[in-house]
């Protein structure tokens, strides 16, 4: 039996549709999830119909390889728990997946909204453009005076734009993106997590993105500004998106838009704010679905993140390049002069602007003696992970890893701050043993290091960091003969 939807829909058409899907993805498409707003989370809106301009939003949704079935959530989701005298339409673009049975699956559907070509609207590309340039086509393609960009594995939630709406038509002149608190849902079971608002968008000198936490939450169901957003999820007038020249097509496949974007808004004369109010499910996925072109997700990754670093970091673009050395000589063909003509257009701030006034927490500011990797003779490099319980450890790892951990010594403090924000530090075992561990960052002495030589001296106990033939680390005596106790220290960084 199909379940029902909505009583006041016609959903016999739906009989032949559901029966080609198994009873358990019919169960998760149509289910209900838990109302994950703030109690204070307003509940009217009253505002929204005194507004002197029809609002009509077009949710523009690109896919590349996504399930059937997820896809199915992503749009019913939105179809049932959005208002239908906002929603202009749903765009949704397959970028040339390898197999085109979901597309075709989509286009043979009869229920509401599939029966309606107006409001839902589906297109696949002949060849593969990437989620950047697919992105820019939905809007292009686009009727509605208001856009918002979706991934295909999300799960809206009750009310989800009425609040982003209420938020924007606020703001002064629209010049803003908001984006909705993503909630968690597990990529294995399905089971939708709600996310607590005390986190916002960052990144690292990596230039890949970060949750970070938020300072002095008074009120969790407030609106707040944040660096950028995760996942390219937000809400945003369609002439401003154009007037801020769209998503940088020099960017390939897929990688660095969202943070490309948000530094295009907040210095360009915008700005994100986040709304707890509207709950957007997300799946984050450990691996992509989607292949690159050549296999070379990494490199794509890297040409598309220096891109972002030539064209906004400015001076502070050399942090990038001393984390990663090797996008130095990637080719990337764009001359200062066009740059400089870009920003003049839009009248952007400068990268100082955006540390001082929207991310100071990125600024490392010249307070440290030495930053980088801390390596062994046998190119093994002191690095933080995680283990199987979820918590922070240090550790040995082959220094060619990716996104392998850099450090700063901090001049003022002699801590050992790693690109995580946390502190290499010591802790005692059963009273006797000490072993190296990472903790949050404070006074006390045994997070307290000095570099001597080619050797790591803890002040408090005057021991030193050595490694075992094994790659433990472990603490004793300072030998400076002993070459398990020889660490290579960083690659200073270069400042103009």
């Amino acid at each position: 039996m199909v379940p029902k939807i909505d009583q006041e829909e016609n959903w016999h058409y739906c009989e032949s549709d559901f029966g080609k899907i198994s009873s358990a993805d019919r169960t998760r498409i149509l289910r209900h999830i838990p109302d994950s707003r703030d109690r204070r989370c307003p509940r009217t809106f009253s505002s929204l119909a005194n507004y002197d301009e029809d609002i009509k939003v077009s949710i523009i949704i690109t896919y590349h390889n996504e399930s059937l079935s997820t896809l199915l959530t992503t749009i019913y989701s939105i179809y049932r728990r959005t208002p239908s005298q906002y929603l202009q339409e749903i765009i949704i673009i397959d970028d040339y997946s390898d197999d085109d049975s979901t597309f075709k699956s989509l286009t043979e559907f009869t229920c509401p909204p599939f029966n309606n070509h107006t409001l839902l609207r589906l297109q696949r590309h002949r060849q593969r453009w990437g989620l950047i340039k697919s992105r820019n086509m939905g809007a292009v393609m686009a009727r509605g005076n208001y856009l918002m960009f979706m991934d295909s594995h999300s799960e809206v939630n009750q009310q989800w734009l009425e609040s982003l709406l209420h938020v924007m038509l606020s703001s002064a002149g629209g010049k803003m993106a908001v984006s909705p608190m993503l909630d968690n849902i597990d990529a294995e079971t399905g089971e939708y997590k709600t996310t607590e608002a005390s986190i916002k968008g960052g990144f690292d000198w990596n230039l890949h993105f970060h949750w970070i936490a938020r300072d002095n939450i008074l009120n969790p169901f407030t609106t707040f500004r944040s660096p950028t957003f995760a996942g390219g999820v937000f809400l945003i007038s369609r002439n401003w998106f154009f007037k801020l020249k769209a998503f940088n097509t020099r960017l390939e496949v897929w990688g660095g838009e969202s943070l490309e974007f948000s530094l295009k808004l907040w210095l360009c004369g915008s700005e994100i704010r986040i709304v707890p109010c509207s709950r957007v499910g997300h799946i984050f996925r450990k691996e992509h679905i989607f292949k690159f072109p050549d296999n070379d997700g990494q490199g794509i990754y890297l040409r598309n993140s220096k891109i972002i670093a030539e064209t906004w970091l400015d001076h502070y673009k050399y942090n990038f390049y001393n984390v990663k050395p090797e996008a130095r000589n990637i080719p990337v063909n764009i001359s200062r002069s066009e740059i400089n003509n870009f920003k003049e257009s839009l009248q952007c701030n400068s990268f100082d602007w955006y540390l001082n006034n929207v991310f100071p927490e990125l600024r490392i500011g010249n307070n440290f003696t030495a930053y980088g990797t801390i390596s062994t003779s046998s190119d093994y490099c002191l690095h933080q992970d995680l283990n199987e319980t979820g918590d922070a450890i240090v550790m040995m790892s082959p220094c060619s890893m990716v996104n392998i951990t850099k450090w700063f010594l901090v001049k003022s403090s002699h801590q050992l701050q790693s690109d995580k924000g946390h502190c290499l530090s010591l802790k005692r075992l059963e009273k006797v043993k000490l072993i190296l561990v990472v903790a949050e960052c404070s006074d006390l002495r045994q997070q307290k290091w000095l570099r001597s030589g080619l050797q790591l001296r803890n002040l408090l106990t005057r021991l030193c960091v050595e490694i075992t033939v094994d790659l433990q680390l472990t603490m004793n005596p300072c030998r400076r003969e002993a070459p398990t106790q020889h660490f290579r220290f960083y690659r200073e960084i270069e400042f103009l």
